[in-house]
């Protein structure tokens, strides 16, 4: 029986709203996706685009991996150029 790894996510701010369902082929395969969309909703977020958005008087690099981080994604994009 195949185990269901997806989750809801949701980001709250005064200005911005985002819900995704995440999921991945097993729970640490999720929690990496849930990661990698948690650094891009918080860097496009308007809350840190105005410089409003903070975690422990940090204003950038909130400690979320980067898709760089996924060996794989990293050699998708080297092929595709990017």
């Amino acid at each position: 029986m195949a185990q269901d790894w997806g989750k809801e996510m949701t980001i709250t701010g005064p200005e911005t709203r985002c819900m995704q369902r995440m999921g991945g082929v097993d729970g640490m395969q999720a929690l990496l996706n849930v990661l990698y969309v948690l650094r891009t909703e918080t860097e496009v977020a308007i809350e840190n685009k105005e410089g409003r958005l903070t975690w422990c008087e940090q204003r950038e690099h909130f400690g979320f991996p980067s898709h760089d981080a996924d060996p794989t994604l990293r050699e998708v994009r080297r092929l595709q150029g990017r």
